[in-house]
């Protein structure tokens, strides 16, 4: 392979013209092929839930040499996206309700924040637009700096599912009757 994962390359151009005039530019840049990999850590893969939270997750562009300060350097992440799935309706979040269809720009929703290693999708409306007792999917992925995209989704990594469920149980005492006399017997009850 030419180049070198991870490093630092400098690419000289030198131009004269017929008079004898000559003019040099110089161009450095870091060769980075490398893919970079996000995860979701909340909300946690197979969890029911009655409030999601900030949404976060993990991501990383592999170091190429595997030691901080060594010669050869990531490029570095540039983002990480998301995108949150209805099982029920099929519908993508789009920001603000799940309307969007696969393929949509809506569709995919970026982080609010990153930085050291973690990322964070903070989104007012999201909480009151879920459904309790429906499945949802979430998968996020980065990009970095040299423009490589994560094509790669593990469960339960960069892809989770989760339940959201905001109702509250009912119980149904029937034995002993409401303000009757009770002599210890058995106490029977309900739930849903």
């Amino acid at each position: 392979n030419l180049w070198e994962e991870g490093e630092q390359y400098r690419i000289t151009a030198v131009v004269t013209d017929k008079a004898g005039n000559q003019s040099t530019s110089n161009r450095d840049f870091r060769f980075d092929s490398t893919k970079p990999t996000a995860t979701v850590v909340n909300p946690g893969n197979g969890i029911i839930f009655r409030s999601l939270g900030t949404i976060s997750g993990t991501f990383v562009d592999a170091d190429p040499d595997d030691s901080p300060g060594g010669g050869r350097e990531e490029s570095g992440v540039s983002q990480v996206y998301l995108s949150i799935f209805n099982l029920s309706t099929q519908r993508y979040y789009d920001g603000s309700e799940f309307l969007a269809q696969e393929g949509d720009v809506l569709s995919t929703q970026t982080a609010t924040s990153i930085g050291g290693g973690v990322w964070y999708y903070n989104n007012a409306t999201i909480g009151s637009r879920l459904t309790t007792g429906v499945r949802y999917t979430m998968k996020a992925w980065a990009v970095d700096v040299a423009g490589n995209l994560q094509t790669f989704f593990s469960v339960p990594a960069s892809s989770v599912s989760f339940i959201y469920d905001a109702s509250s149980p009912t119980v149904v005492m029937t034995t002993p009757a409401d303000n009757s006399k009770f002599r210890w017997a058995a106490i029977n009850a309900n739930g849903i």
